[in-house]
């Protein structure tokens, strides 16, 4: 996902790349567990495809939420005149797309 957008988007894999997959790995980690949580929480009487239904509806919206944030947070960031921030951007852009899409 993630590593294959880096050549896309013309950035090298330098210091600064390899700080973004870290923090790649930290929010799709984040976004995962926050419904396999609400998933878990559900009565486990319930069908997985009910209880899927029923985290999603719980907090999916708020992943959703919180992905949508970031992604207006960073939008600055891609006219910004300084390279690292451009690549910050083009990196925390692809995790956000990619990650959020899981």
């Amino acid at each position: 996902g993630v590593l294959g957008c880096i050549p896309l988007s013309g950035v090298s894999l330098n210091s600064i790349s390899m700080i973004n997959m870290v923090l790649a790995i930290g929010l799709v980690v984040d976004y995962n567990l926050h419904i396999a949580n609400s998933f878990m929480s559900q009565d486990p009487k319930l069908s997985r495809d009910e209880r899927t239904a029923l985290a999603m509806k719980k907090i999916g919206v708020a992943v959703a939420k919180g992905i949508l944030s970031a992604l207006i947070a960073i939008a600055p960031l891609a006219l910004a005149s300084s390279e690292v921030f451009r690549v910050f951007f083009k990196m925390l852009l692809a995790i956000l797309l990619v990650g959020g899409s899981h």
